[in-house]
């Protein structure tokens, strides 16, 4: 959104929706009097990747997705993460056993752990009356959809955020989403997640 800035003076004002994560690399710093920070942009969850160098450009790590140095290609490691390599290897997790002492077993698992902890967490809200208006529940699904599936770890983690942290606010749950942002890797989301459920869960 651009607008003009109400002073008269020709500046506008630009409002932003991000559509993608990104880590920032380092401390911000100013640059002529504007924040300013170099960032990487968070195609997929890089558990096991470390920060890139120069802190530009996209994460690396031995992605699935990524492929060998080609003409007009991608180095190993830096091809974007695209909505048919995503499916495909969506549909390969969930036909192939996590090794639960890997973080991509751990953060599987803790998915799957949180289908329990919703269902627990509904029935307790409808049990108790803690719906300020009628209907609020079904009012937050119709905003949030349903559930994603557990080999979507990230977008399960901020889902139950959003189901607990709900504007109009219910009102049972601690505010965990500006925590849910800060994570730096999807095992830390979905903690964050597993522990506001849970509180909430304890104190209904």
């Amino acid at each position: 959104r651009i607008s003009p800035w109400p002073d008269g003076s020709g500046d506008v004002e630009i409002e932003l929706i991000g559509s993608r994560r990104i880590r920032i690399e380092g401390q911000p710093f100013n640059e002529n009097g504007v924040p300013t920070a170099k960032v990487t942009f968070m195609e997929w969850a890089p558990e096991d990747s470390p920060p890139s160098k120069d802190g530009e450009g996209r994460i690396g790590g031995d992605h699935p997705s990524a492929s060998k140095r080609q003409p007009g290609g991608f180095a190993s490691g830096a091809k974007p993460y695209a909505f048919n390599d995503a499916a495909k290897i969506a549909k390969e997790q969930m036909q192939t056993p996590h090794n639960p002492n890997t973080n991509a077993g751990k953060c599987f698992k803790m998915a799957e752990d949180l289908e329990p902890l919703v269902d627990e967490w509904y029935g307790l809200v409808r049990l108790g009356e803690w719906e300020r208006i009628p209907g609020q529940l079904e009012l937050i699904k119709s905003h949030i959809g349903e559930m994603p599936p557990r080999n979507e770890p990230a977008r399960r983690a901020t889902w139950v955020a959003s189901l607990i942290n709900p504007i109009p606010a219910l009102g049972v749950a601690y505010e965990i989403r500006p925590a849910l942002l800060m994570a730096r890797d999807t095992l830390t989301m979905l903690t964050v997640a597993t522990e506001g459920i849970r509180l909430s869960i304890e104190r209904l």
